[in-house]
């Protein structure tokens, strides 16, 4: 891919939101078939796009610098073991990274990844970012924002060996205080829902996601990708 330097500030790039990729689940939004997805990763792939992770968006914001002439980020919510088994397998076929937002406390439980393929995503080039620690609402829990944001943190960080800088909100809900805590625990950035590919440094700690819901077509997802053209 051609990448481009660009000024910190104004930045456009889709960041795709799901949550999970299986079969059998019509009736489920958030439940993505395998065909479904592949079918939008391979419209990815075909059409120049090339995967960033959440960092990597969030340190162009405050510094400005690279970013591919389509960047896209495709992050998961839960830390379902579709995401490894599925998902990752298909990514992988297109050349795609991925950002996983985990509930900490549900690793290694049925149905969800665990360590070992954290570890595997991690070593693809993935981001690991913490959906906090136990999947709470935190606008609701003011006195249990240490624990679900600084624990899930730490004990990530002692699983995998590296620094976890982003964080995607439970239920996407926040208020001024989750959002200064946030800041304050040292996050680079935060993950949120939203309608807009347009980020800003006063939207840093709110990083809008567009939602691939199970039955979007593909007209429909490629409506998410949409941004202004130079």
């Amino acid at each position: 891919p051609t990448w481009q330097s660009v000024f910190a500030g104004e930045v456009y790039v889709p960041i795709l939101l799901y949550h999970r990729v299986v079969e059998g689940q019509e009736n489920n939004r958030y439940a993505v078939s395998p065909e479904a997805f592949e079918e939008q990763m391979r419209y990815l792939a075909e059409n120049g796009y090339t995967t960033i992770t959440p960092v990597h968006l969030a340190r162009v914001i405050l510094n400005g610098g690279e970013l591919p002439e389509r960047p896209v980020i495709i992050t998961f919510d839960d830390g379902y073991a579709d995401t490894y088994t599925t998902a990752f397998p298909i990514m992988e076929k297109y050349h795609l990274r991925g950002a996983l937002y985990v509930i900490t406390s549900y690793v290694g439980i049925s149905g969800r990844v665990d360590l070992e393929q954290l570890r595997d995503l991690a070593a693809h080039g993935w981001e690991i970012g913490t959906h906090t620690l136990t999947h709470t609402d935190l606008t609701q829990h003011h006195e249990r924002i240490g624990i679900e944001l600084s624990q899930s943190r730490q004990i990530l960080e002692e699983w995998l060996g590296s620094p976890i800088l982003t964080v995607a909100y439970p239920y996407g809900r926040v208020d001024e205080y989750v959002l200064n805590r946030t800041r304050r625990y040292g996050f680079t950035a935060g993950m949120g829902l939203g309608i807009l590919n347009r980020h800003t440094p006063g939207t840093l700690y709110y990083l809008s996601r567009r939602e691939v819901r199970a039955d979007y077509d593909l007209d429909q997802f490629i409506d998410l990708l949409s941004v202004p053209q130079p």
